[in-house]
């Protein structure tokens, strides 16, 4: 009786490199994430390896092997567990940060209430909110882009999430908790792999400062679905209540507290960003809006999928910037990806940024230009801001619906461009942000000042 034969034995291993001698890759990572997995990626193809403390990653960028991934997550090759103790403090248990059959019954409860026919019923609050929070800088030459974004979307999903205008002091504390550890969540990721977590147990004054803000998250998200005075029409929180006991409804609304704004944010603040700087863009985008929505009056939903060419200058943004720029999936058993051997334990890199920016997928990759989005050709996971497989982003329509209104509104509003001397960089928290916003100067358009109600 012959032997059977090992299946992976005829495998290539990928090529990559072990760094420093114990720490291996780590200080490359922590100092630049996105540039040491884009040079990972040109020097050693599109399945690649490299080490942090010991810890195999597999960085996984073209987009059919990207589709391999999330198809075989089905099949259980990969799972998403890995740093789950690690997020559970922020996160707990809630959709992000749930893995096997836990993420699939959330999954199945969560979806109704963000399924694509369901955005339609948060438009006019969009609309209201962004009129209300645009007025406030309509008279202002100068503006960082961020003083005006994160406060909008905080009282967007305040109101969506629990019925409450962030200007409640419950909500303040909330929205300052979760600003703070959204800057130390990735931090915390990476330093899991040191001493088995012993970084992030330590009692030194970042550490402390985390847990305190863990703590007012978990009693404010408490004292609110406690208020009695909240505004529940349309809000989540009365609606979930009805079948999560309090650790499970704490657990889902900071993760979509956290999700609903975070990933938002940095994708309006992208977007305006690569239009300040291209105002022949700006302007076609422009006109676009001003022949949909000529008046306040004109201001309905139906509109949003006509306006093309900004939905396009939407898309380059977030291929450029992707706000979830990298994803990881635990590789569950020894699999072939390709021509490699993944092996069991490891961990495979997806990242949005790097297939985004790949020279052999886009033409002129590091080019903003919004037209190619237009007749675009390269399908697939070329382009995946919001993740794939099973569990891409369950509010990706709600969030579409946001930005799409939100830059429409404000294009209508105001003409803008970067002030001039302005460096906007990068800043790789759990979101890619603009690390100090997008500092603008704007000329209003008068759309604002207008004394017409909108109608939806």
């Amino acid at each position: 009786m012959s032997e059977k034969k090992c299946p992976f034995k005829d495998l290539l291993e990928p090529r990559g490199d072990d760094g420093y001698p114990f720490i291996n890759s780590f200080p490359d990572v922590a100092w630049n994430i996105l540039a040491f997995l884009v040079k990972t990626r040109d020097k050693y193809g599109d399945i690649a390896k490299f080490k942090i403390f010991g810890f195999t990653d597999y960085l996984v960028s073209h987009p059919d092997d990207v589709a391999q991934v999330f198809k075989e997550e089905k099949d259980g090759h990969y799972m998403k567990k890995k740093f789950h103790e690690v997020f559970y403090p922020a996160f707990g248990n809630g959709l992000f940060n749930s893995y096997g059959q836990d993420w699939e019954q959330q999954r199945k409860q969560l979806q109704p209430f963000f399924n694509k026919s369901k955005v339609s019923e948060w438009f006019p609050l969009v609309v209201d909110e962004s009129l209300k929070q645009f007025q406030e800088i309509s008279d202002r030459s100068a503006i960082n882009a961020e003083n005006v974004i994160q406060p909008l979307m905080q009282s967007i999903m305040s109101h969506i999430l629990f019925g409450l205008k962030p200007e409640d002091k419950t909500s303040q504390q909330l929205i300052q908790a979760i600003e703070f550890v959204s800057e130390k969540l990735a931090d915390h990721g990476v330093k899991s792999l040191v001493f088995n977590g012993l970084l992030n147990k330590l009692p030194t004054p970042g550490n402390l400062k985390y847990k305190a803000a863990l703590k007012v998250i978990d009693n404010s998200i408490r004292e609110i679905s406690e208020n009695e005075s909240r505004d529940t029409e349309n809000a989540l929180l009365p609606l979930f209540a009805q079948f999560m006991n309090p650790k499970e409804l704490r657990d889902q609304l900071f993760t979509l507290y956290f999700a609903g704004q975070e990933t938002t944010i940095s994708t309006l603040l992208w977007v305006l960003y690569y239009l300040a700087q291209h105002p022949e863009h700006q302007a076609r985008a422009r006109a676009e809006v001003v022949e949909g929505w000529p008046t306040k009056k004109a201001v309905h939903f139906a509109a949003l999928d006509r306006f093309v060419f900004l939905n396009a200058a939407i898309d380059e943004a977030m291929r450029l910037a992707p706000a979830a720029y990298v994803t990881y999936r635990d590789v569950t058993q020894d699999t072939q990806l390709g021509a490699y051997k993944l092996k069991e334990e490891g961990l495979v890199t997806l990242s949005m940024y790097v297939t985004h920016r790949h020279p052999d997928l886009w033409e002129d990759p590091l080019e903003y230009k919004p037209e190619r989005f237009l007749n675009r050709t390269n399908k697939g996971y070329t382009f995946y801001p919001y993740g794939g497989g099973m569990r891409m982003c369950i509010g990706m329509h709600l969030a579409r619906m946001e930005i799409t209104t939100i830059m429409a509104l404000f294009l209508r509003a105001f003409e803008f461009k970067l002030k001039p001397g302005a460096k906007v960089k990068p800043v790789t928290h759990l979101t890619l942000k603009p690390k100090h916003g997008i500092p603008l100067l704007i000329n209003s358009l008068d759309f604002i000042k207008t004394d017409e109600n909108t109608t939806r």
